[in-house]
């Protein structure tokens, strides 16, 4: 089926070609899935098998070709009315997700993707090209997108940056790959050098941590080794000549900066250096290599031969989904947090309750559990637990070390929430910050309530602003009512009697419509309540000739 397609693009070439054309073209559409071929046209095929045969013969190897254009009648003689992107370079792991993600974050969809793999083999010039590798031949990864819409020349030229850019990082981070590996076992070393002051179990626990990221559960992108020097009782960290790897490469600013580019306050400094040998965090900063999102960032202390901190090594990268999926009983050192926590909270094994906390540290964000202080999350699954008895809003917070962010996790009942409320619940939490926004996260099971982690992205302040998390939380609770419990309160206001306040809230919590409820409010209701009981037991209706939109009487 597909020679049908193949061979009316082979109509489509120039008659010029000398029969390398000829040659490229079923060789580069081959593999190409007949769902996408349906998408192309036979002049469109013979225009992309000139192009790519064209870079592939003037790239180096560890070059990446990269056209992004726009066809159009007048300038090129044929157009399909959007914009067509044709990348050769090395083939590498990550390329298809990273390329397709810098797409997405220039707010392009992807309308088809062709990414055929020819392995050459002799000379740039003029290779003899198979589908599948043979002794002496080399990758080339070739990909042919078509965009859904046309973009103007200044689209396209932001775009080849922004893809070169990507190709760049996902070149660093896998060339170097090996040696971030190997760092990987350095730092299991680095851990036997810690003092006694920290026990042989914790030790242990870190360097099981450490083989569970090496055995494929950490995408490793990036690594750079640091040194602490104290003077006049300043704290200031050095890079380790040599130790930049990945995306952490000699020509990359540090990754402990803010917005405006500045490296830690010595508060900062001091915090860092007295961390827990082995900490995990986020980066201020998204991934370009394989998934859009906040890099992990895993530092481990070094130490000298009399046990004292000198410096620390710091990987960046993704965890892999599998840590997000697996029970935390399956991963080093979030076991041991989980059983600490378990422990601490003095339930009997076996328990309703210590089942209960269990589940919720099953659930609680996979992320925070990595992050997150064991007292600190002691406090919140304890709270949490207690909501399981009485479902209803509430907030958890916690602090990012280097306060470049305040994670918020809410917890709301599962039938109430809804995508309006989730945007409401983000205007708060930005206002009351003073953040914005980063990222966001909703989970929804069988539990009674659902659960919305908020990253709110504080860089820009100057310091971590002073906030109470109970008046927050008030504030997510009124905007989280339903309409009936807010009448209810607004009847509560007015009248003395509970029992004819349960009554009306009653009658008339569903008897308002959505409109009504986007118009007026609970106290304006009250007003209208009032005016149709007195209708009612008069058995006279009378009119309003005007009232102000406001009022509440």
């Amino acid at each position: 089926m597909l020679h049908h397609f193949i061979d009316s693009a082979l109509k489509a070439l120039p008659k010029s070609d000398s029969g390398s054309l000829k040659t490229f073209l079923p060789l580069f559409f081959e593999t190409v899935p007949k769902e996408d071929l349906e998408q192309l046209d036979p002049i469109s095929m013979a225009h992309a098998a000139e192009t790519h045969l064209e870079l592939s013969k003037k790239r180096k190897n560890g070059d990446a070709y990269i056209e992004v254009k726009t066809p159009t009648l007048d300038h090129d003689g044929w157009s399909i009315g959007a914009t067509i992107i044709d990348i050769v370079c090395d083939d590498m792991p990550f390329l298809i997700d990273s390329v397709v993600a810098e797409i997405v974050r220039q707010n392009q969809i992807v309308r088809m993707l062709a990414h055929p793999i020819l392995y050459l083999e002799g000379p740039q010039t003029n290779p003899k090209i198979h589908l599948k590798p043979k002794e002496g031949t080399r990758a080339q990864s070739h990909m042919h997108i078509h965009l859904r819409d046309a973009l103007t020349k200044a689209q396209c030229e932001e775009m080849a940056m922004g893809l070169a850019s990507v190709l760049k990082d996902v070149d660093y981070a896998t060339r170097d790959w090996i040696q971030m590996s190997q760092k990987l076992r350095d730092a299991q070393k680095a851990l036997s050098m810690a003092p006694h002051t920290y026990s042989d179990r914790l030790i242990e626990e870190y360097q099981a941590f450490l083989e569970y990221l090496h055995d494929n559960n950490f995408t490793l992108l990036g690594f750079r080794e640091y040194r602490f020097k104290e003077s006049k009782g300043e704290i200031t960290s050095e890079t380790v000549k040599g130790s930049s790897l990945g995306l952490l490469h000699d020509e990359v600013e540090p990754v402990y900066v803010n917005e405006a580019h500045t490296s830690l306050s010595q508060p900062l400094q001091k915090k860092r250096k007295n961390q827990d040998i082995l900490t995990i965090a986020k980066v201020n900063k998204r991934s370009t290599v394989h998934r859009r999102v906040p890099l992990d960032a895993i530092a481990v202390k070094t130490f000298d031969k009399k046990g004292n901190i000198t410096g620390e090594m710091l990987f960046i990268g993704l965890f892999t989904s599998v840590t997000y999926s697996r029970s935390v009983s399956d991963i080093p050192y979030l076991r041991m947090k989980v059983q600490n926590v378990l422990r601490h909270s003095d339930f009997v094994e076996g328990s309703h309750d210590r089942k209960a906390l269990r589940h919720i540290l099953e659930k609680y964000p996979r992320d925070e559990v990595l992050q997150i202080d064991e007292d600190v999350l002691y406090r919140h699954v304890n709270s949490i637990l207690r909501l399981q008895e009485r479902p209803r809003i509430a907030l958890y917070t916690r602090n990012d070390p280097f306060e470049r962010y305040i994670s918020c996790l809410v917890y709301v009942p599962r039938e109430r929430h809804e995508t309006r409320l989730r945007l409401k619940f983000q205007k708060i939490l930005e206002r009351e910050l003073g953040g914005h926004c980063a990222s966001y996260q909703v989970t929804q099971d069988d539990s009674p309530l659902a659960r919305v982690i908020f990253w709110i992205d504080i860089n820009h302040l100057d310091k971590l602003p002073d906030y109470n998390v109970e008046e927050i939380e008030h504030k997510l609770e009124e905007a989280g009512r339903i309409w009936s419990e807010k009448l209810r309160y607004a009847l509560a206001d007015q009248l003395e009697k509970e029992e004819e306040v349960t009554a009306l809230t009653q009658k008339y919590g569903n008897a308002f419509p959505t409109s009504y409820h986007e118009t007026y409010t609970p106290r304006q209701a009250v007003y209208d309540i009032h005016k149709i009981e007195s209708a009612l037991q008069s058995e006279k209706i009378t009119v309003d000739v005007y009232r102000p939109a406001d009022c509440e009487e």
